[in-house]
């Protein structure tokens, strides 16, 4: 894998994790999004007023993009396992630090497993 390829890998992990952390952070600290009338308007105005949950769909908005370029560059049968696994992995890692989530020891047997299978794809 080119080195830019790997850079845009790492830039859509971070992106991604960082924009569910945040959003999930903020969600804690605002309620429900959806109090009120329920209709999209009320539901931007409650969303632009938490800086997490802006700061969280933007960077999750913008992991999308990183995401295309991606897909545009490799077999989808290859970089989807391995960017999922990374994000499971990332995302997991994250909540216990970030969100003082706990993580089960069959949680953690599946993350080695997961690496396991990471390598396994992408060994040539």
């Amino acid at each position: 894998m080119k080195l830019r390829y790997l850079l845009l890998t790492g830039l859509y992990l971070l992106m991604s994790t960082a924009g569910l952390l945040l959003l999930k952070k903020g969600l804690a600290a605002q309620g429900a999004i959806f109090s009120g009338s329920g209709n999209l308007f009320s539901i931007f105005k409650n969303v632009m007023r938490n800086g997490m949950l802006l700061l969280g769909a933007v960077l999750y908005l913008l992991s999308f993009f990183a995401w295309l370029a991606l897909m545009g560059h490799f077999r989808l049968t290859m970089i989807y396992p391995v960017v999922i696994s990374l994000s499971i992995l990332f995302i997991t890692v994250g909540s216990a630090l970030f969100l003082r989530e706990t993580i089960s020891i069959n949680q953690g047997i599946g993350i080695g497993l997961l690496i396991a299978a990471i390598n396994l794809i992408l060994w040539k």
